[in-house]
């Protein structure tokens, strides 16, 4: 019986071994959890994981890639997939948000001499043209874009065959801040087309 125990003996370092293994694999898996999101921005600096480990994170990092990293000496690799949100030494890190663009869509009717709303203004905003078309039963008339009744917003058209213009990105043109979308015809005539158009706030307040 005293032999069976003493043969017993030289596994003891093996047990040991696998017991400290087992205890950095729960380090390991604990800290892994508690790595706070790191995302794309400038700088760089220490991130303190597990209450004693410290990870050095590389930065700027971008979405899709994959941060080196150490745990008591042990590499380990994180990455992630999506942009995440960080902050350095408990303070934000500001970011910039580009808001949705929306489009709308008028028609365009007008026959009187003079100007037509085609867009009611509203406070704050200007409106910003990305596409249009006009078409006229008299081709002799010239047809403008206006801000409100008084600023010009394109020359004088000639609508002798149906016109088109697009800029989808930048815009044709816009409106003052608060003014509404007008046209104006030098002579009565039957002018139809649409318009395509974004708002644009001025006031981030509204």
């Amino acid at each position: 019986m005293n032999a069976e125990r003493n043969s017993a003996t030289p596994w003891r370092p093996v047990v040991d071994r696998l017991d400290t293994n087992a205890q950095l694999l729960r380090a390991i898996l604990t800290a892994i959890q508690e790595i706070p999101s790191v995302g794309g921005n400038t700088g760089g600096g220490t991130v303190a994981v597990g209450g004693s480990a410290n990870i050095p994170v590389p930065l700027p990092i971008v979405a899709s890639s994959t941060i080196p990293t150490t745990i008591d000496g042990q590499p380990i690799s994180v990455k992630f997939d999506n942009p995440q949100q960080v902050s350095v030494s408990n303070t934000p890190i500001g970011t910039t948000v580009q808001p949705a663009r929306t489009r709308y869509f008028a028609p365009i009717s007008a026959t009187a001499v003079g100007t037509t709303t085609v867009v009611n203004g509203a406070s704050g905003q200007k409106i910003r043209v990305v596409a249009f078309g006009l078409t006229s039963s008299l081709g002799t008339i010239t047809i403008k874009f206006k801000s409100g009744t008084t600023t010009d917003l394109t020359g004088p058209m000639t609508v002798q065959s149906p016109l088109f213009a697009a800029l989808p990105d930048g815009g044709l043109f816009e409106t003052d801040t608060g003014a509404s979308l007008t046209i104006e015809l030098s002579a009565a005539a039957v002018v139809g087309g649409f318009v395509v158009y974004e708002r644009i706030r001025t006031n981030l307040a509204l």
